[in-house]
């Protein structure tokens, strides 16, 4: 892997999200009232910053099937994105990463299901949301 781009500087947990995808969206919302501590920043994988990202983790521009997140110098897709996410939220949503002990095959099978089909349960938006200005600081979209 290539040096960390400049758009990470700074920057110890990210969430890289589908950015029209509507239920992925509706998530972020959910992190963000459930991270008191803002311990956590969103980036759209559709922005600069995100496809900036994912040509540095060597992945796919155009098709999005994981959420990551990227922690310090580690990066978690799938399920294990999921939980670990979950660890920085407040109580009581943190015990949810005991299910960590479930075997990786099986969360991520459920994960793909849900994120395979993300559209039709939710639907689709045109564009990327954008954040309220009060939001704004969570958010990374522009390469510097």
């Amino acid at each position: 892997m290539s040096s960390k781009p400049a758009v990470l500087n700074n920057v110890e947990r990210l969430v890289l999200f589908d950015g029209v995808c509507n239920l992925c969206n509706r998530n972020m919302l959910f992190l963000i009232r459930n991270d008191p501590r803002q311990k956590l920043k969103f980036c759209s994988v559709q922005s600069p910053a995100g496809q900036t990202i994912l040509a540095w983790l060597g992945l796919p521009l155009d098709t999005h099937e994981s959420m990551l997140f990227l922690d310090a110098d580690k990066v978690y897709e799938k399920s294990d994105a999921v939980l670990h996410i979950a660890s920085y939220l407040s109580w009581p949503l943190r015990w949810l990463y005991v299910w960590k002990i479930m075997p990786r095959f099986v969360r991520d099978n459920l994960y793909l299901w849900v994120a395979r089909n993300r559209y039709k349960l939710m639907g689709k938006s045109a564009v990327c949301a954008m954040p309220s200005p009060e939001l704004l600081n969570r958010f990374i979209s522009t390469v510097e």
